[in-house]
């Protein structure tokens, strides 16, 4: 979610949330999924 409670991402998430990684990964220069 985004200030003031905006949803960004809706969709489902896939295993480890690998779905929504992708997803985002596409809009930010990246993401550490070893965490």
């Amino acid at each position: 979610m985004k200030r003031g409670g905006q949803i960004v991402y809706s969709g489902s998430l896939g295993s480890l949330s690998s779905n929504m990684i992708k997803y985002f990964e596409v809009r930010l220069p990246e993401i550490d999924t070893c965490l």
